[in-house]
């Protein structure tokens, strides 16, 4: 990742991806290997904050790989001076809402990096599996879900996506489950799981239970909840579930569990 007061980027060497026969999209914009930079940089987010915004813009140039070394310095400056002439000449630019600065968008404004355990970030980054479609998916859709909390008109958008990384968060420790020995795990099994990874004191009736509500009002506009004109949601319970799902990550990819994110003063839910 280079960080310019003109233009930022991530700069990196790949090889495709095999992937399902069937799979099709002329939506995707963040390659696999750009979500697991982006999510190294995420999941180090320190356990006692609750907020770290990436927004990558979706546009990237492409090069045939001739052994170049990321390593030297003077490689990477010929690099971003290429793609910044790059930038410069994209047409989609021009009317771009999220411009960089260096052709007329609003100056970046930086953090003291306080809030990252940077000494994780490569770790993080060698733990992604990017050929992982499970892990690719959650990870796409959190970073996603970041971008639309950037803007309150996309709050409910942002909810969406947080429940398709929830989805396949438990999908994932449905597959722990079973490598520990139940053949056919359910999402109950699931929320135990955590509840044992987490140290809860109070047993799971489902996988991140609290929300099962929520997420059936957001979903389907008619449901056994009812019929309501808009979403029915609270915007703090957009933030609780985007941070648990950073830090439940930051577990599914490197089993660390931040002391933080234990949930031992959770209140128990209890059935009407």
């Amino acid at each position: 990742m280079v960080i310019r007061p003109d233009l930022s980027a991530l700069i990196t060497t790949f090889e495709p991806v095999e992937e399902p026969e069937d799979y099709y999209s002329e939506i995707e914009y963040l390659s696999q290997f750009e979500i697991r930079a982006l999510a190294s940089i995420l999941l180090s987010l320190r356990g006692d904050l609750a907020f770290l915004g990436l927004y990558p813009a979706p546009y990237a140039m492409e090069r045939r790989y001739i052994g170049v070394d990321l390593s030297d310095a003077a490689t990477v400056n010929k690099l971003m001076d290429e793609f910044a002439a790059f930038v410069r000449r994209v047409p989609l630019y021009q009317g771009e809402m999220h411009r960089p600065p260096l052709i007329g968008g609003l100056a970046y404004s930086y953090d003291d990096g306080s809030r990252l355990e940077h000494e994780r970030q490569l770790d993080i980054f060698d733990s992604i599996d990017v050929s992982d479609h499970l892990m690719m998916r959650g990870l796409g859709a959190l970073v996603r879900a970041i971008m639309l909390e950037r803007f309150t008109e996309f709050l409910e958008s942002s909810a969406m996506s947080l429940y398709v990384a929830m989805e396949a968060s438990m999908e994932i420790v449905k597959e722990i489950v079973c490598a520990e020995g139940n053949e056919n795990p359910t999402a109950k099994d699931a929320g135990r799981f955590l509840d044992r990874i987490f140290g809860c004191e109070w047993e799971a009736e489902g996988y991140f239970e609290e929300y099962y509500e929520d997420r059936i009002k957001i979903i389907h506009p008619a449901s056994s909840f009812g019929v309501f004109p808009g979403a029915a949601l609270g915007v703090d319970d957009v933030w609780g579930l985007r941070r648990s799902l950073v830090h439940l990550y930051d577990f599914l990819v490197t089993g660390n569990v931040k002391e933080e994110m234990k949930w031992r003063s959770r209140t128990p839910t209890v059935p009407e």
